[in-house]
């Protein structure tokens, strides 16, 4: 996160004045709450610009769309996709760290099934479905057009339907096996990494298995490598999400894109939700004035994330997890002092 949040300077400057009478009126000194007054500045910025009322409750949303990869075929993950599946039934069931984290304050979290291979029916899961799971990247396009287009109407649907102008903060997550595989060719790609610099453990693999997932990686960056410097189109980005990307990362950029217009912060949650967001950026730079990244990853891709946009992540506790654990953990520290500006 930036020091100035990544609003613009004509909306601080805006505002400036009117929040420092509002914060002069709480019993506490003027920013002694560092990045958490940052944020409560925002939303301040974002009410006023909607004109919703100031002294209400913080209402937070909590998104998480999960998905299967492919590339776990290879041989780049511990897991498999039985496994998988029982770990989004307990999801489904309201037994997962996302459910208990989300009921602290006072959220049900909506997670939305964009291509899971399984063939559950879910209780509580909102099914939107594009195929069961993304094709081995290793041997094919991870998607064909006509998929990647759906997965985008997908993500924009959900925001549409889960956010609106009364939405403050929203917690973005994911989960989808084989996705740290995926998501690091994607961000070697645009920023002009090797796997070396980008490519983790992911889900705690042997040595063996991340010699293995290096060397995946190294081949696909290499196919698609361009000269340093090299400029990136809109039409390349998607091309570049649409052969590698997962469904759930398609639908998070889609999501992000369309959020903004409702103009509240969106909390990204660890490495893959932060190349989601980075996609984002690219495709509107004006979407980095509502990102706010919870915490860093334990992936060594995710510091270039934060690089190449000049921002930092607000925790540091070694996370790994996906599942908005990163998100909710911010959100949960945030929930007393956004009860304290606007609902005291």
């Amino acid at each position: 996160m930036k020091k100035s949040l990544g609003l613009s300077m004509d909306l601080q400057k805006r505002f400036s004045r009117e929040f420092k009478l509002f914060e002069n009126k709480l019993v506490k000194i003027p920013g002694s709450w560092g990045h958490i007054d940052e944020i409560c500045k925002a939303i301040y910025i974002f009410r006023r610009l909607k004109k919703c009322s100031i002294n209400q409750r913080v209402n937070i949303e909590v998104l998480l769309f999960i998905s299967s990869n492919g590339v776990i075929d290879a041989g780049v993950s511990n897991y498999n996709s039985v496994t998988e599946e029982k770990v989004y039934q307990l999801i489904d069931n309201g037994q997962a760290p996302i459910n208990y984290f989300s009921s602290i304050i006072d959220c049900s979290p909506k997670v939305i099934d964009v291509g899971v291979n399984s063939n559950m029916t879910w209780k509580n899961i909102d099914s939107k479905k594009i195929r069961k799971g993304t094709r081995n990247i290793t041997i094919e396009d991870a998607m064909t057009t006509s998929e990647f287009l759906d997965t985008i109407d997908v993500g924009r649907a959900c925001a549409k339907k889960y956010i609106n102008e009364q939405t403050d903060i929203v917690c973005l997550g994911e989960m989808g096996l084989g996705n740290t595989t995926t998501s690091s060719v994607i961000i070697a790609i645009l920023l002009g990494l090797t796997a070396e610099q980008v490519c983790g453990s992911g889900t705690g693999i042997s040595e063996n298995k991340l010699k293995l997932k290096k060397n995946i990686l190294q081949k696909l960056i290499d196919n698609y490598k361009k000269l340093p410097g090299y400029t990136f189109s809109n039409k390349e980005i998607n091309n570049i999400l649409r052969k590698f990307g997962g469904f759930e990362i398609v639908a998070e950029v889609a999501f992000i894109l369309e959020t903004v217009k409702s103009q509240c912060l969106i909390l990204i949650d660890g490495y893959i939700t932060s190349v989601a967001a980075y996609i984002a950026y690219l495709l509107d730079s004006e979407v980095g004035n509502f990102l706010v990244f919870a915490s860093y990853s334990v992936e060594p891709g995710h510091k270039y994330i934060l690089e190449a946009m000049n921002r930092r992540a607000i925790l540091d506790v070694g996370l790994c997890m996906g599942q908005c654990t990163g998100s909710l953990f911010l959100a949960n520290m945030l929930r007393p002092a956004l009860n304290f500006y606007f609902a005291s």
